[in-house]
């Protein structure tokens, strides 16, 4: 589970996760490659996961 060195994200907080905008929830959680195609959706998607994607792994 938790070794030593590994850091963990805490949980959301509350406001969070009642947030309309259920994007930057998901995005964690889904494959660059995925992230990208659905970068290119729309301008909104694209500035919603661009930071996803620039990310170290």
């Amino acid at each position: 589970m938790g070794g030593e060195g590994e850091e963990q994200e805490p949980p959301p907080s509350y406001p969070a996760t009642i947030a309309r905008d259920p994007l930057p929830l998901l995005a964690p959680y889904v494959a660059k490659r995925d992230l990208y195609s659905a970068s290119l959706v729309c301008r909104s998607w694209h500035r919603e996961f661009s930071e996803y994607l620039w990310r170290r792994p």
